[in-house]
């Protein structure tokens, strides 16, 4: 439990900064520069993905953001 309200906590913070950068998912569906598509980048921000660092570096490398900036706002409660 406490691991899916994590996922959805890190999905939405990346909806979050998308959004305030004026970027649509639309603009995230890029597969030869980014690698991922467009369902896959939903189930993200939706917290239905389990994503990799990989996945993470990919999503602030698109978005030119630190990794620090997506996990600022999410919880880890033992």
């Amino acid at each position: 439990r406490d691991f899916e309200l994590f996922q959805r906590e890190l999905g939405l913070s990346i909806k979050k900064i998308r959004t305030a950068k004026g970027r649509t998912q639309e603009w995230m569906d890029d597969k030869h520069e980014f690698g991922i598509d467009i369902k896959h980048y939903q189930n993200i921000e939706q917290g239905r993905a389990n994503i990799t660092l990989k996945t993470i570096y990919k999503i602030c490398r698109k978005l030119e953001i630190e990794p620090a900036e997506i996990f600022e706002n999410t919880k880890c409660n033992p």
